[in-house]
């Protein structure tokens, strides 16, 4: 998911923001205090899979990056936070995950009634907008504090409060239909940053949900979302001061939660090193002691793979991937969830916002090339996609429109207004594709196919390559890429009416980010529709806001990758989260 509300925002919540993260020393991986000397990562010799650490297996893990801090709604939202937020807190419920070639793969278009618990026991309606729900006794977290009703209503709390550097949680739970837009309103009182019956302790081991409207989200977002995960408030209250309340400096360094883990050492973006929690209550994890070390080059995380220095390389990209398919040591375990490959054209510039700029987007939709993209470039660990929803998420709809057609391309460019490019020389400005500079190794060879698809027709462009956090910034804040490559956005909620609301809804409207700056009335309404329908009648909705997208192209939809962990044998099974590629460490097993 990508961020709150308003322009106020600060941050997205997606979770593969960008793969680079801090380095290791020269890209290598460092010894650490749990090993011993001759146990250390780089020691050539000993079998990554047989290590331990006095009678504690040691699994090792090299990753794109080492979360630089564990706040929920704090600005560290990279790959690596969402790696920790998965491991050391648990949800009150699972999507259904059924194992499939090595991997948990979660239904995302699940019922109500087929949903798994996990820190809650059983729930039920008491009308569309009142849910009561029991929670599971004898949960206790690192620090000893047993799971209750009293942190679930702390984490809604807390999320309401809207006071940290981002409103990631808030965001979520007024999605779901928890929370009001009463408290990032202008003019907000203190009184409207509190909760007022919203969620309710009826007793230590039940919880109240009264929603403000009916949401078809409430199931996907306030039950299942990792972000939303019940905090050990006992723990966070310790360390709450009167300038910080709600504990976001400690809770920044500190991940007080419910999950299978704990941190016990951390080197913000270059390492870090957790434990088992002590009696978990879904049974102590095979490996007891999990390293991650932030390795940026991809290479180096392949090498280090290869060499058996480390049993699990995360974030590697499809050539890479292409070298494991013939080691007979190493597994390739992955399943299609939200890692999707779209190109952005911005209403903020022109021509992306001239009268008949629908024509122009079409005939860019039919000069791209697309089977090319998926065959040349991910090598097999990608698809084409054929909506701007990824295709596994409920309420999805193929769309098979465009194809690449160089003839009707030029037929829609002369339609628009510019026979053969005539006249776009004056657009200059607004034909500059944008692509974040350490990612070049994948998208550069995507952007210089599309541009000279684009040429051949009579669109000529500028390859523009951006450090990532300027083109973050410039994408997601201020909205100035007037053409973009954006292959970081991961909604962390699978649900097409989600990703709507967030990427495409007018923030006049309520949306949340909207990188395109379009602003559809017809979409708008039927995304405000979309939030309390249910059943067949939402699932029409969300069809029809598809139809809507695929006609308009704020983004043309290019490829859904398959997010693949690699794994060194007999290392074996992934639960796969929604936010790509984060391993959950309590499902690996040997």
């Amino acid at each position: 998911m990508e961020r709150s509300a308003f322009t106020f925002m600060q941050r997205p919540v997606t979770r593969r923001n960008f793969l680079a993260g801090g380095a290791a020393a020269g890209g290598m991986l460092a010894a650490h205090p749990l090993l011993t000397k001759s146990e250390s990562l780089l020691h050539n010799g000993v079998a990554a899979s047989t290590r331990s650490s006095g009678g504690v297996k040691v699994l090792t893990a090299v990753t794109s990056s080492v979360a630089s801090g564990f706040d929920r709604d704090g600005p560290n939202t990279d790959p690596g936070f969402g790696e920790a937020n998965y491991n050391c807190f648990y949800p009150l419920i699972h999507y259904p995950q059924p194992l499939s070639k090595g991997a948990y793969v979660p239904n995302f278009s699940a019922k109500a009634n087929q949903f798994v618990p996990v820190l809650a026991e059983s729930w039920q309606s008491e009308g569309p907008l009142r849910w009561v729900m029991k929670l599971r006794k004898g949960v206790y977290s690192a620090a000893g504090n047993e799971f209750n009703s009293a942190d679930v209503v702390y984490t809604f709390a807390r999320a309401k409060s809207i006071s940290g550097s981002a409103s990631n949680s808030w965001f979520l739970s007024n999605v779901a239909g928890i929370l009001s837009f009463a408290p990032v309103l202008p003019g907000a009182k203190p009184s409207d940053k509190k909760l007022h019956g919203e969620v309710v302790a009826l007793d230590r081991y039940t919880v109240q949900f009264n929603l403000f409207e009916p949401s078809g989200l409430f199931f996907f977002m306030a039950l299942t979302d990792i972000n939303l995960s019940p905090f050990d408030s006992v723990e966070m209250k310790k360390h709450a001061t009167a300038a910080d309340p709600w504990s976001h400096t400690w809770g920044n360094a500190n991940a007080a939660g419910y999950g299978p883990y704990h941190v016990t050492s951390w080197n913000p973006g270059v390492e870090l090193i957790y434990q088992a929690t002590p009696n978990w209550f879904q049974g102590k994890p095979e490996y007891g002691t999990v390293v991650t070390t932030a390795v940026a080059e991809g290479g180096s995380r392949l090498a280090a793979l290869e060499a058996g220095d480390a049993q699990i390389a995360s974030y590697l990209e499809p050539p890479e991937l292409a070298k494991l398919k013939t080691n007979s040591n190493v597994s390739l375990i992955g399943a299609y969830t939200n890692q999707i490959n779209f190109m952005c054209l911005s209403y903020n510039y022109a021509p992306w916002n001239l009268p008949k700029n629908q024509l122009l987007r079409q005939a860019v939709a039919y000069s791209i090339p697309y089977d090319n993209i998926v065959k040349l470039n991910y090598l097999g660990f990608g698809r084409r996609m054929y909506s701007q929803i990824p295709s596994s998420f409920a309420g999805y709809k193929q769309i098979k429109t465009y194809s690449t057609n160089l003839s009707k391309a030029r037929s829609l460019l002369a339609q628009a207004g510019f026979p053969g490019g005539s006249g776009l020389s004056q657009y200059s400005s607004g034909l500059q594709m944008y692509f974040v500079s350490e990612r070049s190794t994948l998208l550069e060879p995507i952007a210089n196919q599309i541009r000279t698809n684009l040429a051949s027709i009579g669109i000529n462009v500028t390859l523009q390559p951006l450090p990532q956090a300027e083109f973050a910034t410039k994408q997601l804040q201020t909205h100035d890429l007037p053409m973009s490559i954006f292959d970081f956005s991961s909604p962390s909620v699978p649900d097409a009416g989600f990703v709507c609301q967030l990427l495409y809804q007018s923030q006049k409207a309520g949306g949340l980010v909207d990188p395109t700056n379009f602003a559809n009335a017809t979409f708008d309404k039927l995304s405000g529709q979309a939030k309390s329908a249910s059943g067949a009648k939402r699932t029409a909705l969300l069809h029809q806001m598809q139809d809507i997208l695929m006609s308009q192209l704020p983004t043309i939809p290019l490829v859904e990758a398959l997010p693949v962990e690699a794994m060194r044998k007999p290392i074996s099974g992934w639960f796969v989260p929604t936010e790509a590629t984060v391993p959950l460490y309590a499902y690996v097993k040997s």
